[in-house]
């Protein structure tokens, strides 16, 4: 089973702009999946774990949005099969800030995967600068893929 965790943020524009981009990719890429095998949880900021306990956390793949995730690393690290999704590949200089709450060093550090919307974006900024080891990127096929051939 798919879990996609979304901001039930609608205030912040940044957040709810990001969301919308998540949404389009992931009804595009889930349009032939059947419906029973993905589920949209919309969050608060703070997530209750008893709140999200359907999810089964060596199984299910739980796709997170952002900030979503930058709140409730802990429960990112525990889901064995958890994705960041980002809009694209963060400038490496950059700080963790609100319009970039995750990044590449904080999958690395964390041990949680990433998947972008613009897999083929890629910030000339970058060019200069290399991460010693790559973090861990999903593409939404595969895990379809994997999803319909073990049938959960």
């Amino acid at each position: 089973m798919i879990y996609i965790l979304l901001s039930n943020e609608k205030h912040d524009k940044y957040i709810f702009g990001l969301q919308v981009k998540i949404i389009n990719f992931l009804k595009e890429k889930l349009k032939n999946v059947d419906s029973k095998k993905f589920k949209i949880i919309y969050c608060p900021k703070h997530i209750v774990e008893k709140n999200i306990k359907e999810i089964d956390i060596l199984n299910d793949y739980v796709l997170w949005h952002a900030n979503v995730a930058y709140n409730n690393l802990s429960l990112v690290k525990k889901y064995v099969n958890s994705i960041v999704i980002l809009e694209h590949k963060t400038v490496l200089i950059q700080k963790i800030s609100h319009r970039n709450a995750i990044n590449e060093n904080m999958a690395l550090n964390h041990n949680f995967d990433l998947m972008y919307i613009e897999e083929d974006y890629n910030d000339v900024t970058n060019l200069e600068w290399k991460l010693v080891m790559q973090p861990r990127v999903q593409k939404i096929e595969t895990i379809i893929n994997k999803i319909n051939n073990n049938g959960r």
